[in-house]
């Protein structure tokens, strides 16, 4: 958002100049907070990727964990992963449709209770799945 009003000073020429120099500003910030909480869990994650290999049974199945399979032969930083998560959580579409959801949560309590109970018969009987998330009709409809 300070990076728009900052851009908006600018003619439109300058625009691309101007953002090269203004974006690391505030997006280095921001990712080096992300990362200082990310870096435990990451190093942690990176330490049994190491350890147990393909025997590592009770493996994450998330998008961080995806990350760090496809950057486990390119060693990248806890830096750029943090970056690639921070990418992700601000995609506008994404941000806003779990902020509604949690909205419309906090609007009706009483669906929470059947919403758990969902989720906890789908992953009892599939795992974290896509086969487990296709069989939670009412949190789809949520």
């Amino acid at each position: 958002m300070k990076n728009a009003v900052i851009l908006r000073l600018f003619p439109r020429i300058l625009k691309l100049l101007v953002a090269f120099f203004i974006n690391p500003l505030y997006v280095k910030g921001d990712t080096r907070r992300a990362e200082a909480y990310l870096r435990p869990i990451i190093e942690e994650r990176q330490r049994a990727m190491a350890d147990l290999g393909e025997d590592w049974t009770d493996k994450p199945n998330d998008f961080l964990q995806h990350l760090l399979d496809k950057s486990a032969t390119k060693n990248e930083t806890t830096f750029l992963l943090a970056q690639r998560l921070l990418g992700i959580a601000a995609i506008q579409s994404s941000s806003m449709t779990i902020t509604h959801a949690l909205y419309h949560l906090a609007e009706e309590p009483a669906l929470v209770a059947a919403l758990r109970e969902e989720v906890e018969t789908a992953i009892a009987a599939d795992g974290w799945t896509t086969v487990a998330l296709g069989n939670m009709w009412k949190l789809d409809s949520l």
